[in-house]
């Protein structure tokens, strides 16, 4: 290869500036020659080798931050600062600046900004809190921000700024000049204006009532008084009164939590997109790491008050489906008794949904805690409704909740389909159960809904498509993760998305507790039992009257306390 680069650099060539006088006339010079003859009028200038290595080099684009420019290469960090002046860059922090770099020798990198030479940046080692070149950069990096802020103040004090008084002369000046009647004349205005500027009024003095108001006087405080709250105004010997009480707060953030177990598919974020308070003073608040005022605890109940109503945030996000809120406002005296069986408002609720989808042909979903009293509620409506509406109960289980052939040959057997074993026979099973459905229509009442998988719920969904038209209900009873899944699992958007009626229910009250014990003759019970067995209990009547089984053993004729 430089055997033939030296051949050629003495051949003859042709081309612009290669001619050359000959013996025999023109003739061509050879890239040598053409040398010799040209570099004696090129001036020669000195480079240094600092600059040469970084005019054929690779490019990057950085930002520059405290002075300094940080790059990676090959995973590895690398600080660059200038060579004789370290804090000059910080004149361009936070702007964007190019650099030239040799991937083979990466100590140095030619800074450009703006498409301007900068200087050539040397790679430095991180310095350790406590070292001397550490307590330099430090020093520097201060200097150059007092120089930075004493150049801008100069800049300021160079512009002549206006004074308040100036500028507002100024717009006196160009004041555009009034037409029509004279300043202060009133004008009358259109009555549809007059009435709603009225009832702008009206509507804004009504929001302003329902501001927390703070009331904070004055008092003497003893000086060895000191109970550690509020300390900034007592140590100025004021006090601070809040308009609403503590019972207040309480009862109402008790609502929030109870709705939010029984809607384990609502979250804090939903609640406050609903009102004018922050998410994360919605979440302190439920919390208890604040006692709220009149501002936070009436927004938060007007809330609860439109998703009990569902006119918002309602389950499977449907508009038309219809929310059935529990009935808190009437305080449970007595209460309707068939041997151990009581008529709560749980029953009441589950017999409504039952009611509405057997005579509407629409899918319901019931959901509360365990032990709340959806199994027995449903069994107490089949029994009421015997000879007057059809209906089968299914309950499920982990088995017959996750097979489909096996869950869809459950229900058939259940309404006297042939009975078809084997998972290809699943088909053949389905259709027979449909027909079924449309010869007897009927409501089909599914316990335990939690358990099952997507796929059975979407065979409950294709046999409730099927049937529809002839009149068939479906009625879901299920804990409180089902709305979880039906808002959150794709597979589930069909079913939610034709669920008619939802009842959210958080078990039995505290006035119901207290009817169903004086009807098994507990009547001698200390308030503050009373309140641990509520708290207890957790609205379901099952751990109570297992309780109440347990007292009528051990302790009949016995009054009622915390300890017994």
């Amino acid at each position: 290869m430089m055997r033939f680069f030296a051949d050629l650099n003495e051949r003859p060539l042709q081309g612009e500036g290669m001619q050359t006088a000959t013996l025999t006339g023109r003739g061509w010079m050879t890239p040598a020659q053409c040398w010799e003859k040209l570099i004696r009028r090129v001036e020669r200038r000195t480079v240094r080798t600092e600059d040469l290595h970084v005019v054929f080099t690779k490019r990057r684009q950085l930002t520059v931050k405290h002075g300094e420019i940080f790059a990676t290469f090959g995973g590895q960090s690398f600080h660059y600062r200038l060579e004789n002046e370290p804090t000059q860059l910080m004149g361009l922090n936070g702007q964007l600046v190019e650099i030239a770099f040799n991937p083979d020798n990466l100590e140095q990198v030619a800074i450009y900004f703006r498409d301007r030479f900068v200087g050539i940046g040397t790679c430095i080692a991180l310095r350790k809190m406590g070292e001397d070149l550490f307590v330099a950069d430090e020093r520097d990096r201060r200097a150059m921000r007092r120089d930075i802020r004493k150049a801008i103040a100069t800049v300021h004090e160079g512009i002549p700024v206006a004074s308040p008084e100036e500028r507002l002369a100024r717009r006196r000046e160009i004041l555009p000049q009034r037409t029509g009647c004279a300043v202060g004349t009133p004008i009358a205005l259109p009555a549809p204006l007059a009435e709603a500027a009225a009832a702008f009024r009206a509507q804004s003095e009504a929001r302003s009532a329902d501001v927390e108001i703070v009331h904070v006087e004055r008092i003497e405080r003893p000086a060895d008084e000191d109970d550690g709250a509020f300390i900034f105004f007592f140590r100025h010997g004021y006090r601070m009164k809040r308009e609403l009480t503590d019972q207040v707060c309480d009862g109402a953030r008790e609502r929030l939590r109870r709705l939010l177990a029984t809607r384990p598919d609502l979250t804090a974020e939903q609640l406050a997109q609903h009102t004018t308070i922050a998410a994360s003073t919605v979440r302190l608040w439920l919390s208890g790491g604040m006692p709220g005022g009149r501002e936070v605890v009436g927004q938060m109940v007007r809330v609860a008050e439109l998703v009990e109503a569902g006119e918002i945030l309602a389950p499977g996000g449907g508009p038309e489906t219809v929310i059935l809120p529990e009935d808190t406002s009437n305080c449970a005296v007595r209460i309707a008794r068939q041997s151990k069986f009581y008529e709560t408002q749980v029953v009441r609720c589950v017999a409504e949904v039952c009611d509405y989808c057997a005579e509407n042909g629409e899918i319901g979903v019931v959901t509360g805690a365990y032990g709340t009293g959806k199994s027995e509620a449903a069994k107490a409506w089949r029994r009421k409704t015997v000879g007057g509406v059809e209906s089968v109960l299914l309950e499920l289980n982990e088995y017959v909740g996750c097979d489909k052939t096996h869950f869809i040959c459950t229900l058939g057997r259940m309404l006297g389909a042939t009975p078809a074993n084997g998972s290809q026979n699943g088909g053949r099973a389905f259709a027979e159960v449909c027909d079924k459905l449309r010869e007897n229509p009927m409501l089909i009442i599914v316990d335990q809904g939690e358990v099952a998988r997507a796929r059975i719920m979407q065979i409950l969904r294709q046999v409730h498509d099927s049937t529809a038209e002839a009149g068939v209900g479906v009625v879901i009873l299920a804990a409180p993760i089902l709305l979880a899944r039906l808002s959150k699992m794709p597979d589930l958007g069909a079913l939610a998305s034709r669920v008619a009626i939802f009842a959210p229910l958080s078990g039995l009250t505290r006035a119901e507790m207290a009817a169903i014990i004086r009807a098994e003759g507990i009547t001698d019970v200390e308030e503050a039992a009373f309140d641990f067995w509520v708290k207890m209990t957790g609205g379901s009547i099952r751990r109570l009257m297992r309780t109440i089984q347990l007292l009528q053993t051990r302790h009949a004729g016995r009054r009622v306390t915390r300890r017994r």
